[in-house]
């Protein structure tokens, strides 16, 4: 058996206990590296592999901050080209051509008409005009019509805005 003075006390290492034999390595480890550490070359080499390889990791993101840029700039241009630009298919079965104008309920109807007359809303206007208790209702109305594509929505600051579409619309 073998004598350990850790300074603070005396212990014995069981050779035949693999753990106490596992820990007498990592702690001959640590001293190793505690020494190395000492060393003025070992700490230059070692903050050289870290300014390397942070170096290599800037090159990466910035590989994929350009590829990103790139995407999104395409995705403006489709945007900006507008809907006439990205071939939409048509279901199997449905007749291409005009569109025949959308049949609403009376509620969304006049909502529409609303959205028309000034141009932008958002929900609070539309709950005081149609007499709403709370906006989730007008917020729900909105953004079916948004869903329908009967309206566009947009954020600004802390609204969100909708605008009218140019679509023929019916009442039921």
């Amino acid at each position: 058996m073998e004598h350990y003075d850790n300074g603070a006390s005396n212990f014995k290492v069981n050779p035949n206990n693999p753990v106490a034999v596992d820990v007498e390595k990592m702690k001959a480890d640590i001293v190793n590296v505690h020494e190395k550490l000492k060393d003025p070359v070992f700490l230059g080499s070692l903050f050289h592999v870290a300014a390397t390889e942070r170096e290599n990791t800037n090159r990466i993101l910035k590989t994929l901050l350009s590829r990103l840029d790139s995407i999104e700039s395409r995705l403006r241009a489709l945007e900006a080209s507008g809907p006439a630009a990205a071939p939409q298919m048509a279901p199997r079965g449905s007749p291409q051509g005009p569109r025949p104008p959308a049949v609403l309920p009376d509620v969304d109807f006049e909502i529409v008409n609303f959205v028309k007359q000034k141009g932008r809303v958002y929900a609070n206007e539309v709950r005081r005009k149609f007499n709403y208790k709370g906006t989730n209702a007008a917020c729900a109305r909105l953004n079916r019509l948004f869903e329908l594509g009967m309206l566009e929505k947009k954020q600004i600051g802390r609204r969100v805005y909708y605008f009218a579409k140019e679509v023929d619309v019916e009442k039921a």
